[in-house]
């Protein structure tokens, strides 16, 4: 043992000769055996020098733990109801829904109205989705009242008087100088609905819309 004290107080006293640089800072070594004083140098001197680190676990991220406010989509305006300039008809994210006649997009593909008129859905069969236009109280109220005629023609009186209900409801809508207009038109078209059911012998289950004129008052 005194053999093994000699020789590593010699290859202390070797490493204290040498300079900073190849002796990597160190002061002494005091190790069990020659082995472990040449790996021991060895680290310093490549500027490896083992060193523990903190042992604590990592805490695990989770994907919970969040709401955010909600986003109000869905259809504001539906088919057939009154819409004037500014009001949104549909909230959405992309355009799932076009924008067709009298609608307007918005930066978040919000679609609202750019015209005074009746909301009208119709698919599209070259895009394949739904366009929604604005079509105006007037315009619509006449699309109406041909498709009551064409019904009729086809010997159809309640479908026809389905079609002049609607018109009735559109001309309330508009304004009184329209709707005086309109109103003597759809009590016209009424009777001649009526009057060729009767002539054709056709069942009617529909009651024709009640029109009270100013000229009854």
């Amino acid at each position: 043992s005194r053999g093994l004290f000699q020789k590593l107080y010699a290859m202390n006293s070797f490493l204290r000769s040498l300079p900073g640089a190849l002796r990597g800072g160190c002061s002494a070594i005091a190790a069990p055996s020659v082995f472990a004083a040449h790996a021991t140098f060895s680290l310093n001197a490549l500027g490896m020098v083992p060193r523990r680190w903190a042992t604590k676990k990592a805490g695990g991220s989770t994907k919970n733990g969040r709401d955010s406010n909600p986003k109000m989509l869905g259809v504001k305006k539906f088919g057939g109801e009154l819409v004037i300039p500014g009001n949104i008809i549909i909230r959405q994210r992309g355009t799932k829904t076009k924008a067709g006649e009298g609608v307007g997009v918005g930066r978040d593909h919000t679609l609202w109205a750019l015209v005074r008129g009746i909301v009208k859905f119709q698919w599209n069969n070259i895009h394949k989705q739904n366009t929604i236009s604005v079509v105006p109280c007037l315009k619509y109220a006449k699309a109406c009242t041909h498709k009551a005629m064409e019904a009729s023609a086809l010997n159809e009186p309640n479908r026809a008087l389905g079609y002049l209900g609607m018109a009735k409801n559109v001309y309330q809508m508009c304004t009184p100088e329209e709707s005086g207009v309109g109103m003597p038109l759809i009590a016209k078209a009424s009777a001649a609905v009526l009057d060729r059911a009767a002539r054709k012998d056709l069942e009617v289950k529909n009651n024709p819309p009640k029109i009270w004129l100013a000229s009854e008052e």
